[in-house]
């Protein structure tokens, strides 16, 4: 592969849509299965919640099938050997751009743990984000 970096740009609300994916992605690798039906999940809970016990038998039986190695509570973590190198990458994307939302809206700092350091579990370099700019109302587009 190339050294190629590329520049794309993004609103805030594209972005968490990104970091939620990217989130959401990962925690399936590591066997969180439960993940599908959660808020932000693939299945809103809404539309599962009177088959609840269906939902949880059946991603309960996922995971067995796809973790047998796995209790049913039981989880890789993010920088396990087990652990997919793509979960970790989108880990790590995932943790810059909440990082990087965090500190341009907050620029005082937080408490929580999107202002942290991100720590990389993946084996490439982090990804930057860079030239955070308020939108304007240019509606050109670059042409390549």
């Amino acid at each position: 592969m190339k050294d190629t970096t590329y520049t794309v740009e993004f609103s805030e609300e594209q972005l968490q849509t990104i970091i939620e994916a990217c989130d959401l992605y990962s925690r399936l690798q590591l066997g969180q299965l439960h993940m599908l039906t959660e808020p932000y999940g693939v299945f809103p809970v809404k539309s599962i919640s009177e088959h609840q016990e269906q939902v949880k038998y059946l991603t309960d039986a996922l995971k067995a099938y796809l973790y047998p190695e796995l209790s049913k509570n039981a989880y890789y973590g993010i920088f396990s050997d087990s652990t997919p190198e793509p979960a970790k990458e989108l880990w790590d994307i995932q943790q810059v751009l909440r990082h990087s939302i965090a500190w341009h809206n907050y620029p005082e700092g937080g408490m929580t743990v999107n202002f942290d350091t991100p720590l990389p579990a993946s084996k490439l370099p982090l990804c930057k984000v860079t030239n955070i700019k308020e939108a304007t109302n240019d509606t050109s587009q670059t042409k390549t």
